[in-house]
């Protein structure tokens, strides 16, 4: 791995090829590798050693990454729809996918003329994303509302999840709104029973033509937001919780949920003291 670093190109030098394994999809690959070492499911008994050795890859890799130009994509919808603005932001580690419309029309709903429900979700992914507040749906307090769940929640919900009755229209098909109960006329795949589909990679500003011929997007296997996510859990189980604390506003900030009154963007009082609680 080591020596994949040493002699691979970065962006910007001469050799490098946009797809290719270059120096900074090497220093990820490193950097995962020790995270994964460290993790429980690896390692029973914690070792601060392991931690260490994760987080000295993630900050040689954060400092290479940020030399390159690479950063957070600020526009959190159309980063799943632009392939450049992608790969010149958050992409470290990719493959190109190079099937003309192959994931643009399997996300698109049936109703719109694409293949909806390939990417179906299990309910515990969406309970995840938190109140349009920042609070956990857990929280007394969050307004969290069960019969109405996708209600005043996290923006990144709207933007990555479809749900029955939910507006995704095109151009030409305007006002479209899936459906995917048993016996709904459209949306994913007409009878999707499983009510919740990924919203990503379909761009609602393509008409149909226009996503049968566009260019696939790319997969991402490493993100520049993961580096963020890395960092922050390598420092706080190293003891420095104001570094996991600070990298996950930075995320919750760029969703667009408000700092509110205390500038927590709606966590616990407790995270950035004893994160790991």
């Amino acid at each position: 791995m080591d020596l994949a670093i040493a002699n691979l190109p970065i962006r910007g030098n001469d050799g490098y090829v946009y797809g290719r394994i270059d120096k900074i999809a090497a220093l990820a690959a490193k950097a995962k590798i020790l995270r994964l070492k460290a993790l429980p499911r690896f390692c029973n008994t914690k070792v601060d050693a392991y931690w260490q050795d994760a987080m000295d890859a993630v900050n040689t890799l954060k400092t290479e990454a940020d030399a390159a130009g690479f950063g957070l994509a600020t526009d959190v919808v159309g980063m799943w729809y632009d392939q450049q603005m992608m790969r010149d932001t958050e992409l470290l580690m990719y493959e190109e996918l190079t099937a003309p419309g192959r994931l643009g029309l399997m996300q698109r709903p049936t109703s719109a003329g694409g293949n909806s429900g390939w990417f179906k979700l299990a309910w515990q992914a969406v309970k995840e994303y938190p109140m349009a507040n920042g609070l956990s749906i857990d929280d007394p307090t969050s307004g969290y509302d069960e019969d109405i769940w996708s209600a005043n929640r996290d923006p990144r919900l709207y933007v990555n999840i479809t749900f029955n009755g939910q507006l995704w229209d095109f151009p030409d098909f305007p006002g479209n709104r899936t459906w995917m109960f048993k016996g709904a006329t459209g949306g994913g795949r007409d009878a999707n029973n499983h009510g919740v589909t990924s919203r990503k990679f379909s761009n609602q500003n393509w008409d149909l033509a226009t996503a049968q011929t566009n260019r696939a997007f790319d997969q991402a296997y490493v993100r520049y937001t993961e580096l963020l996510l890395w960092e922050a859990e390598c420092a706080n189980e190293l003891g420095n919780a104001s570094v996991a604390f600070d990298n996950i506003v930075l995320l919750r900030d760029r969703a667009g949920i408000p700092a509110g009154g205390d500038g927590r963007h709606g966590l616990a009082a407790g995270v950035g003291s004893n994160y790991q609680e």
